[in-house]
């Protein structure tokens, strides 16, 4: 940090950042003076469920139309950019609305950082993140059985605008059943399929909820870039540096 700095900016670039002192303003320059406060790089929000607050309604999953899930992030996005962050990525959510969010702002509609967006999170037959009666289960693109599945899952994300791939590999919080973190419905197979086919199509691929050792050593082999939430992994298993 250094004190007493003036940074010049022609349109969306930084033309120079100097001492005060030995910085020439241009005359036709807009000013802005702000002593005592601090100018910083944007910062980076690596993971985010930029459409996914939580609401005390039991029956929203039941009730909420699609449409308004990308409109429920727009405040969402805005926090985020007031509080400094000016990159993104945000995973999983209904309906390709992370998607549908970043395009909105890609066009200037909303304001909000530059999002990278995952679609659907790729989950097995049976995963479920919210409590639904059994006979109003919802099925969604992402959910899959087998590596030719997963492909398609994938192929669909990427058909809609995903720039990344993120896939569900812990047990789910907030299930119709109790599930415990180290729960996994994935084999190998298919994770080596999903990984083949995000790396064959040029992107990257993230196992969020990827809690334990077992859960990341899968992740691990099958060639993933990216472990989410791996709160639990132990060093006896991954000593630092491996």
């Amino acid at each position: 940090p250094t004190p007493d700095m003036t940074i010049n900016i022609e349109g969306d670039a930084i033309t120079s950042i100097g001492c005060t002192a030995q910085t020439q303003i241009p005359r036709e320059a807009r000013v802005f003076n702000i002593p005592g406060k601090t100018v910083m790089p944007g910062l980076i929000h690596c993971f985010g469920n930029l459409i996914g607050e939580a609401t005390s309604d039991p029956m929203d999953p039941l009730t909420a139309l699609p449409s308004y899930a990308p409109i429920r992030g727009v405040p969402t996005v805005r926090r985020l950019l007031d509080a400094g962050i000016t990159s993104c990525r945000g995973i999983g959510g209904p309906n390709y609305a992370g998607i549908a969010l970043k395009r909105a702002v890609d066009h200037g509609l909303i304001p909000g950082p530059r999002i990278t967006a995952s679609g659907y999170a790729l989950e097995p037959v049976g995963y479920q993140r919210v409590w639904v009666p059994p006979e109003q289960y919802i099925n969604h693109p992402g959910r899959c059985t087998g590596p030719w599945e997963v492909r398609r899952a994938i192929r669909m994300n990427l058909l809609n605008g995903a720039d990344f791939i993120g896939v569900n590999v812990g047990g789910a919080v907030g299930s119709n059943i109790p599930l415990a973190l180290e729960t996994n419905d994935w084999t190998q197979e298919e994770l080596d399929a999903a990984a083949d086919e995000a790396h064959r199509r040029g992107v990257v691929i993230s196992a969020d909820n990827c809690y334990v050792d077992e859960l990341i050593g899968m992740c691990a082999k099958a060639g993933f870039d990216g472990i989410i939430h791996g709160g639990l992994v132990s060093e006896r298993e991954f000593p630092a540096g491996s």
